[in-house]
C-alpha cells in the first residue's frame, strides 16, 4: 500500500516548505476568483437580463445557489461513495461551471437560456467544495493539516478580491456578461491544474487522494 511521504514535522516552516501547498493555494485562488465574483455580481446580472424589480432579482439570484447547495451535498456524498480519484468530483464541476459561463458570453440566447446556464455555472462553482478539502487535506499530516488549511486559504481568498475587480473592469458599456465570461477561464484553469496535480500525485504516490485506502503520514 501506498503511502505520501510528508515529513511529520508541524511548524509553519515545514509547511510552508511544502510545494504541494502552494499548489493548492494556486488552485482555490483561481477558483475562489470565480466564486465571490459570481456570488457579487449575481443580482446585478439579473438585473440586467431580466428588466425587473428588486423582489423578482432578488429570488431569481436565488435559484442557482439553491440548487448548487443541493449539488454540493449529493456530490460529496458521491465522492465519499466511489472512494477513488476524489480529483474528479473536482476538477468536473469547475470545467463545467467554466465552460457554462464562457458559453453564455459566445452564444446569444434569452433570459430562460441564460437563466439555465447561469445554473449550470452556480452547481459546478460551488458543488466542489465538498470533495475538494478532503483531497486537499490527504496530502497533509494531521499536525500539518490546521496551517496548510489556513495558509490555502489566506492565499485562495485573494482571488475574492481580484475576481470582482477584473468582472467590473472587463464589463464593456455596463453589460456583465463581458465580465462574467472570464471567469470561465479562471475556472477551466483550476480544473486543468487540478488534474494535472491529480496525477504527478498519483504517480509519485500511487494514490490522487486518501478515499484510496491510504492516508497521509503523520
Amino acid at each position: 500500500m501506498f503511502k505520501i511521504e510528508v515529513k511529520e514535522h508541524g511548524s509553519f516552516l515545514d509547511v510552508v516548505k511544502n510545494y504541494r501547498v502552494w499548489v493548492f493555494s494556486f488552485i482555490y485562488f483561481l477558483w475562489i476568483t470565480g466564486v465571490y465574483s459570481f456570488g457579487l455580481w449575481m443580482p446585478s446580472l439579473m438585473k440586467q437580463l431580466s428588466n425587473s424589480g428588486i423582489g423578482i432579482v432578488g429570488w431569481l439570484s436565488a435559484v442557482p445557489f439553491i440548487l448548487a447547495a443541493i449539488c454540493m451535498y449529493y456530490n460529496s456524498v458521491w465522492s465519499d461513495s466511489v472512494g477513488e480519484n476524489r480529483v474528479l468530483f473536482v476538477s468536473v464541476p469547475l470545467m463545467i461551471g467554466g465552460l457554462a459561463l464562457a458559453i453564455q458570453h459566445f452564444v446569444e440566447g434569452g433570459m430562460v437560456f441564460n437563466m439555465i446556464l447561469l445554473i449550470i455555472a452556480g452547481i459546478g462553482i460551488y458543488s466542489a467544495f465538498g470533495p475538494w478539502w478532503a483531497w486537499a487535506m490527504s496530502f497533509f499530516p494531521s499536525n500539518q493539516a490546521g496551517t496548510a488549511n489556513g495558509l490555502i486559504n489566506t492565499c485562495g481568498n485573494i482571488g475574492g478580491i481580484v475576481g470582482p475587480i477584473i468582472v467590473g473592469a472587463v464589463a464593456q458599456n455596463s453589460d456583465l456578461t463581458d465580465g462574467f465570461y472570464v471567469l470561465g477561464f479562471f475556472l477551466m484553469a483550476a480544473s486543468i491544474l487540478a488534474v494535472l496535480f491529480g496525477a504527478v500525485l498519483k504517480s509519485k504516490s500511487g494514490i490522487i487522494g486518501v478515499s484510496e485506502g491510504s492516508e497521509a503520514k503523520g
